[in-house]
């Protein structure tokens, strides 16, 4: 368990690893991609999807930002901002 949690002050990596989000649109649609995985694992695949056929473009106008939620949330403003 320890390539996906942060060391015990909740802000740094692991000795040796490194805990980041993906990237981009993958990085909040779905947990698992695949035909039966992803109507399980969906966090904002459904919405996103919605969204485009109405004409939102990913990187133009649909931005995703994916967060690591394992880090504290008053360091988020920090590092994301």
């Amino acid at each position: 368990m320890n390539y996906v949690c942060l060391d015990e002050d909740a802000i740094s990596d692991p000795k040796g690893i490194r805990v980041r989000p993906v990237e981009g649109k993958e990085g909040v649609a779905y947990l698992e991609i695949g035909p039966f995985a992803s109507a399980f694992s969906f966090v904002l695949g459904p919405l996103i999807e919605e969204l485009e056929e109405l004409g939102y473009k990913s990187g133009e106008n649909l931005i995703p930002i994916p967060v690591n939620n394992n880090i504290i949330k008053s360091y988020l403003f920090i590092e994301y901002l």
